[in-house]
Protein backbone atom coordinates (compact mmCIF):
# COMPACT_ATOMS: atom_id res chain seq x y z
CA UNK A 1 0.00 0.00 0.00
CA UNK A 2 1.15 3.23 -0.68
CA UNK A 3 1.09 6.22 1.47
CA UNK A 4 0.60 9.63 -1.12
CA UNK A 5 0.66 13.21 -0.15
CA UNK A 6 -0.81 15.43 -1.90
CA UNK A 7 -0.53 19.00 -1.56
CA UNK A 8 -2.79 21.39 -2.65
CA UNK A 9 -0.85 25.25 -3.64
CA UNK A 10 -1.44 28.83 -5.64
CA UNK A 11 -0.07 31.47 -5.84
CA UNK A 12 -3.14 33.11 -6.60
CA UNK A 13 -4.48 32.98 -3.01
CA UNK A 14 -7.05 36.24 -2.76
CA UNK A 15 -6.13 37.19 0.76
CA UNK A 16 -2.61 36.51 0.68
CA UNK A 17 -1.45 36.95 -3.07
CA UNK A 18 1.70 34.65 -3.74
CA UNK A 19 1.70 33.09 -0.38
CA UNK A 20 2.63 29.68 -1.43
CA UNK A 21 6.23 30.81 -2.10
CA UNK A 22 5.94 33.46 0.50
CA UNK A 23 8.75 33.54 3.34
CA UNK A 24 8.09 32.95 6.57
CA UNK A 25 11.14 34.46 8.87
CA UNK A 26 12.78 33.65 5.37
CA UNK A 27 11.61 29.96 4.41
CA UNK A 28 8.92 29.59 1.84
CA UNK A 29 6.29 28.41 3.31
CA UNK A 30 5.59 25.74 1.14
CA UNK A 31 9.27 24.01 2.27
CA UNK A 32 7.93 24.51 5.71
CA UNK A 33 4.72 22.04 4.55
CA UNK A 34 6.29 19.99 3.21
CA UNK A 35 8.80 19.67 6.12
CA UNK A 36 5.95 19.23 8.27
CA UNK A 37 4.32 16.48 6.32
CA UNK A 38 7.95 14.80 5.92
CA UNK A 39 8.41 14.87 9.59
CA UNK A 40 4.78 12.85 10.29
CA UNK A 41 6.87 10.12 8.79
CA UNK A 42 3.73 8.29 7.13
CA UNK A 43 4.06 9.11 3.57
CA UNK A 44 5.73 7.47 0.96
CA UNK A 45 5.97 10.06 -1.40
CA UNK A 46 4.83 13.90 -1.77
CA UNK A 47 3.05 15.42 -4.62
CA UNK A 48 2.38 19.30 -5.56
CA UNK A 49 -0.91 19.92 -7.02
CA UNK A 50 -1.45 23.17 -9.09
CA UNK A 51 -3.51 25.03 -11.12
CA UNK A 52 -2.36 25.06 -15.02
CA UNK A 53 -2.05 28.72 -15.17
CA UNK A 54 1.46 30.62 -15.54
CA UNK A 55 1.20 32.70 -12.74
CA UNK A 56 1.64 28.90 -11.12
CA UNK A 57 5.22 28.21 -12.96
CA UNK A 58 7.27 29.45 -9.97
CA UNK A 59 5.69 26.54 -7.70
CA UNK A 60 6.47 23.98 -10.35
CA UNK A 61 9.87 25.29 -10.15
CA UNK A 62 10.55 25.56 -6.95
CA UNK A 63 8.89 22.19 -5.70
CA UNK A 64 10.94 20.19 -8.76
CA UNK A 65 14.18 21.93 -8.08
CA UNK A 66 14.35 22.57 -3.98
CA UNK A 67 11.65 20.34 -2.93
CA UNK A 68 12.04 16.83 -4.53
CA UNK A 69 8.26 16.79 -4.91
CA UNK A 70 6.34 15.66 -8.21
CA UNK A 71 4.26 18.51 -9.18
CA UNK A 72 0.31 18.01 -11.22
CA UNK A 73 -1.03 20.91 -12.44
CA UNK A 74 -4.76 20.86 -13.92
CA UNK A 75 -7.91 23.30 -13.61
CA UNK A 76 -7.53 26.74 -11.54
CA UNK A 77 -10.68 25.45 -9.35
CA UNK A 78 -11.29 22.12 -10.34
CA UNK A 79 -9.05 20.94 -7.27
CA UNK A 80 -10.64 17.52 -7.38
CA UNK A 81 -9.32 16.63 -10.70
CA UNK A 82 -6.24 17.61 -9.57
CA UNK A 83 -6.21 14.87 -7.11
CA UNK A 84 -7.47 12.55 -9.46
CA UNK A 85 -4.70 13.16 -11.63
CA UNK A 86 -2.49 13.06 -8.54
CA UNK A 87 -3.86 9.31 -7.93
CA UNK A 88 -3.75 8.29 -11.47
CA UNK A 89 -0.62 5.41 -11.33
CA UNK A 90 -1.80 4.19 -7.83
CA UNK A 91 -4.12 1.02 -6.85
CA UNK A 92 -7.35 1.58 -5.50
CA UNK A 93 -6.38 0.53 -2.13
CA UNK A 94 -3.14 3.39 -1.79
CA UNK A 95 -3.90 6.28 0.60
CA UNK A 96 -4.12 9.89 -0.06
CA UNK A 97 -3.48 12.01 2.06
CA UNK A 98 -4.97 15.51 1.53
CA UNK A 99 -2.71 18.62 3.06
CA UNK A 100 -3.18 22.34 2.02
CA UNK A 101 -0.19 24.70 2.08
CA UNK A 102 -1.06 27.35 4.32
CA UNK A 103 -0.88 24.36 7.57
CA UNK A 104 2.58 23.75 8.70
CA UNK A 105 1.64 22.30 12.25
CA UNK A 106 0.56 19.30 11.37
CA UNK A 107 0.57 17.10 14.63
CA UNK A 108 2.42 13.22 14.24
CA UNK A 109 0.80 11.39 16.55
CA UNK A 110 -2.78 12.47 15.36
CA UNK A 111 -2.16 12.03 11.81
CA UNK A 112 -0.41 8.63 12.52
CA UNK A 113 -3.30 7.52 14.69
CA UNK A 114 -5.90 8.74 11.83
CA UNK A 115 -3.73 6.32 9.51
CA UNK A 116 -4.06 3.51 11.66
CA UNK A 117 -7.66 4.13 12.16
CA UNK A 118 -7.83 4.57 7.88
CA UNK A 119 -6.41 1.51 7.06
CA UNK A 120 -7.79 -0.92 10.36
CA UNK A 121 -10.86 -0.23 8.95
CA UNK A 122 -10.53 0.27 5.29
CA UNK A 123 -12.36 3.57 5.26
CA UNK A 124 -12.78 5.26 2.14
CA UNK A 125 -12.17 8.90 3.96
CA UNK A 126 -10.90 8.92 8.02
CA UNK A 127 -10.48 12.85 8.94
CA UNK A 128 -11.25 15.13 11.83
CA UNK A 129 -15.40 16.33 12.20
CA UNK A 130 -15.15 20.12 10.98
CA UNK A 131 -11.58 19.67 9.83
CA UNK A 132 -8.57 20.50 11.94
CA UNK A 133 -5.37 22.84 10.71
CA UNK A 134 -2.96 20.05 12.88
CA UNK A 135 -4.65 16.69 11.38
CA UNK A 136 -4.47 15.55 7.38
CA UNK A 137 -7.16 14.07 5.82
CA UNK A 138 -7.06 10.04 4.36
CA UNK A 139 -8.72 9.11 0.91
CA UNK A 140 -8.87 5.77 -0.56
CA UNK A 141 -7.56 5.78 -4.03
CA UNK A 142 -10.75 3.66 -5.09
CA UNK A 143 -12.99 6.34 -3.54
CA UNK A 144 -12.10 8.76 -5.88
CA UNK A 145 -12.61 6.64 -8.79
CA UNK A 146 -15.81 5.71 -7.61
CA UNK A 147 -17.04 9.61 -7.51
CA UNK A 148 -19.25 10.44 -10.69
CA UNK A 149 -17.34 14.11 -11.63
CA UNK A 150 -20.87 14.87 -13.02
CA UNK A 151 -22.57 14.91 -9.05
CA UNK A 152 -20.13 17.58 -7.99
CA UNK A 153 -21.08 21.16 -7.20
CA UNK A 154 -18.07 23.97 -7.37
CA UNK A 155 -17.82 23.61 -3.95
CA UNK A 156 -17.32 19.87 -3.73
CA UNK A 157 -14.36 20.21 -6.30
CA UNK A 158 -12.78 23.37 -4.63
CA UNK A 159 -12.96 21.35 -1.48
CA UNK A 160 -11.85 18.08 -2.33
CA UNK A 161 -13.52 15.88 0.22
CA UNK A 162 -16.97 17.52 1.38
CA UNK A 163 -18.83 14.93 -1.55
CA UNK A 164 -17.12 12.04 0.51
CA UNK A 165 -18.30 13.11 3.55
CA UNK A 166 -21.75 14.11 2.75
CA UNK A 167 -22.57 10.73 1.10
CA UNK A 168 -22.16 8.51 4.07
CA UNK A 169 -24.39 5.65 1.52
CA UNK A 170 -21.45 5.71 -0.90
CA UNK A 171 -18.60 6.10 1.20
CA UNK A 172 -17.18 4.18 3.83
CA UNK A 173 -16.91 7.78 6.18
CA UNK A 174 -14.74 7.86 9.58
CA UNK A 175 -15.24 11.57 11.51
CA UNK A 176 -13.44 11.89 14.62
CA UNK A 177 -14.38 14.01 17.24
CA UNK A 178 -11.52 16.96 17.45
CA UNK A 179 -11.92 16.01 21.09
CA UNK A 180 -10.51 12.57 20.88
CA UNK A 181 -7.10 14.43 20.19
CA UNK A 182 -7.87 17.15 22.32
CA UNK A 183 -7.99 19.25 19.57
CA UNK A 184 -9.45 22.44 19.90
CA UNK A 185 -10.72 24.75 16.53
CA UNK A 186 -11.02 27.71 17.84
CA UNK A 187 -7.04 27.67 18.32
CA UNK A 188 -6.45 25.85 15.45
CA UNK A 189 -7.67 28.85 13.58
CA UNK A 190 -4.68 30.90 14.57
CA UNK A 191 -1.86 28.12 13.23
CA UNK A 192 -2.91 28.49 9.33
CA UNK A 193 -1.46 30.99 6.64
CA UNK A 194 -4.17 32.87 5.41
CA UNK A 195 -3.96 36.94 5.58
CA UNK A 196 -0.91 39.58 6.41
CA UNK A 197 -1.75 38.63 10.03
CA UNK A 198 -1.86 35.18 10.35
CA UNK A 199 1.17 35.08 8.55
CA UNK A 200 3.15 38.13 11.09
CA UNK A 201 1.27 35.71 13.79
CA UNK A 202 2.92 32.75 12.92
CA UNK A 203 6.45 34.35 12.15
CA UNK A 204 6.49 35.81 15.80
CA UNK A 205 5.64 32.13 17.21
CA UNK A 206 7.93 30.98 15.45
CA UNK A 207 10.60 32.71 16.67
CA UNK A 208 9.58 32.47 19.98
CA UNK A 209 9.79 28.28 19.59
CA UNK A 210 13.23 29.06 18.20
CA UNK A 211 14.89 31.29 20.79
CA UNK A 212 13.25 29.01 23.20
CA UNK A 213 13.76 25.44 21.59
CA UNK A 214 10.39 24.62 22.33
CA UNK A 215 9.11 21.79 20.04
CA UNK A 216 6.34 22.81 17.98
CA UNK A 217 3.93 20.06 19.22
CA UNK A 218 0.03 20.61 20.00
CA UNK A 219 0.25 21.42 24.12
CA UNK A 220 2.97 23.76 23.25
CA UNK A 221 1.02 25.32 20.57
CA UNK A 222 -2.18 25.86 22.69
CA UNK A 223 -0.15 26.98 25.48
CA UNK A 224 1.89 29.68 23.69
CA UNK A 225 -1.97 30.84 21.90
CA UNK A 226 -3.72 30.84 25.21
CA UNK A 227 -0.97 32.96 26.66
CA UNK A 228 -1.28 34.97 23.92
CA UNK A 229 -4.97 35.70 24.24
CA UNK A 230 -4.99 36.62 27.88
Amino acid sequence: MIVRAIIQARMGSSRLRGKTLSPINGVPLLKRVVDAVRNLAICDEIYIATSALEEDDPIEVYASNNLNCTVVRGDRDDVFSRFLSGCGNLNDRDVIVRVTADNLFYQATVCRELLALHKENQNDYTGIEGLSHLATEFIRVGAFRKVDLQDLTPYDKEHVTPYFIQNPSLFKTCLVTPSTFGLQQHLDRKLTVDSVEDRTRIEQLLQVFTATKTPLNQAALYSYLERKNS
